[in-house]
């Protein structure tokens, strides 16, 4: 058997959609792309397939925190099988987060696998996950984490040790912090009503939800209405992320009276907010031909008008326009670590990011007409790739002036990172 095979007798379950999920990440996928394909061929109830989504981005989620737990308490772990790696790994997150799980449930169940596929390697996962489960309260404290300091609480909350200090030298210590912890929760939900939600649709929204924002109705995680599905798929409501459209509030886009480009356009989640609002969006782009075509199919789900589309590379673009232009940048999505756990932070991906964020910002604010605005955003915390790159503009190019800037509150609880900025040129 491969390192990277997946264990023997593989269980029906959650846990083995989850392991399926797993070995689809080892190999290159996304979170989601690899969450996606295990769900995809799977007949399982949707309370399962919940079930699998939760143990695996919790797993993603604390990765960082459940691999020192096992380097303290086991002598090689990184030698063990991937696969029985990952078995574990979803036992010790139900032992520390899942508490309508018995620990002996967990424990037997991650045991019995082990067995099947490893066989005497079961005696190594039982003694691990006995010896969590007797000091949990002691792994539970985060002052047990490298003695409580910066570096273990950054262990504590999973959040590569980077990133933590980047946002401890950028934005200080009781910022970071906050950081930490938000970075490290499960990700609030938001639906958008469309124009064709019923007054009962949105009255039910209303006493559902846990917070309003905007137009907007947010869920805390595990929360959304169990109708959602079916919402979604009668084009009554469509999921985005709260803090990308409450940015578009924010920056004020969603009274821009001029057409609108909106570069970079990807499934169209943005598009569809401006849409709503009632902001002329004339034409969509994107480098990715999937990505646009889901884009064409949720504006016609949703009840509002496709836009003009075109396969185009923001950074080489050769089209003339006479609007305001929207910039959703590729980004390092330090913002959104709690939303995509996979992704990987290095101080070498940040440098190539910046390069094409400016190529992108420097392109396309060549083809702003003058009184023309220009919204530059990303789904990051980084000053480099946010307020910093605005700056080094705007001393580049004195025919702009700034309009506007917001950023996510680094003290609020649940809403994503976000950054944008809005540039015009002088007429």
């Amino acid at each position: 058997m491969s390192r990277n095979s997946l264990p023997k007798n593989l269980k029906n379950d959650a846990r083995g959609l989850a392991l399926k999920a797993f070995r689809a990440l080892r190999q290159g996928k996304t979170g989601q792309e690899a969450l996606d394909g295990a769900l995809a061929g799977s007949s399982l109830p949707q309370a399962e397939k919940n079930l699998a989504s939760e143990l695996f981005y919790g797993v993603c989620r604390n990765r960082i925190r459940l691999d020192y737990i096992a380097n303290k308490f086991l002598a090689k772990p990184a030698s063990l099988p991937a696969a029985m790696q990952d078995i574990l790994n979803i036992a010790l997150y139900s032992l520390l987060f899942q508490q309508k799980i018995p620990a002996y449930a967990a424990i037997n169940s991650a045991v019995e696998q082990v067995s099947q596929s490893y066989g005497k390697l079961s005696a190594v996962a039982n003694g691990f996950l006995r010896n969590a489960q007797r000091r949990k309260d002691e792994i539970e404290n985060p002052a047990w984490y490298e003695n409580g300091t910066f570096a273990g609480q950054a262990i504590y909350y999973s959040i590569p040790l980077l990133v933590a200090e980047l946002w401890q030298s950028a934005y200080g210590l009781e910022n970071a912090m906050n950081l930490l912890q938000r970075s490290n929760k499960r990700p609030w939900s938001g639906l958008l009503p469309g124009p064709a939600a019923s007054k009962d649709v949105l009255l039910q929204l209303e006493k559902a939800c846990d917070a309003r924002l905007d137009n907007g109705f947010c869920f805390a995680p595990g929360c959304l209405p169990e109708n959602t599905l079916a919402l979604r798929n009668a084009g009554q409501v469509f999921s985005q992320a709260p803090a990308s459209w409450h940015i578009l509030h924010e920056l004020g886009l969603d009274k821009w009276q001029e057409p609108v480009w909106d570069c970079c356009a990807g499934f169209g989640g943005k598009t569809l907010a401006l849409l709503r609002a009632g902001v002329n969006v004339e034409l969509c782009s994107d480098v990715s031909e999937k990505r646009l075509s889901a884009l064409a199919k949720n504006c016609e789900k949703f009840g509002v008008r496709v836009p003009g589309i075109m396969l185009a590379d923001a950074a080489r673009n050769s089209t003339s326009w006479d609007g305001n232009i929207v910039l959703d940048v590729p980004c390092s999505g330090l913002g959104v670590l709690g939303r995509r756990p996979d992704i990987v932070a290095d101080m070498a991906k940040f440098a190539e990011l910046r390069k094409l964020q400016g190529s992108i910002l420097a392109g396309m604010a060549a083809k702003l007409q003058p009184g023309r605005k220009l919204a530059y955003i990303t789904c990051t915390l980084n000053p480099v790739e946010n307020e910093l790159a605005a700056r080094e503009f705007l001393a580049e190019n004195s025919n702009f002036s700034l309009c506007a800037e917001w950023q996510t509150p680094h003290e609020h609880l649940w809403l994503d990172g976000m950054y944008g900025v809005v540039l015009e040129r002088k007429s």
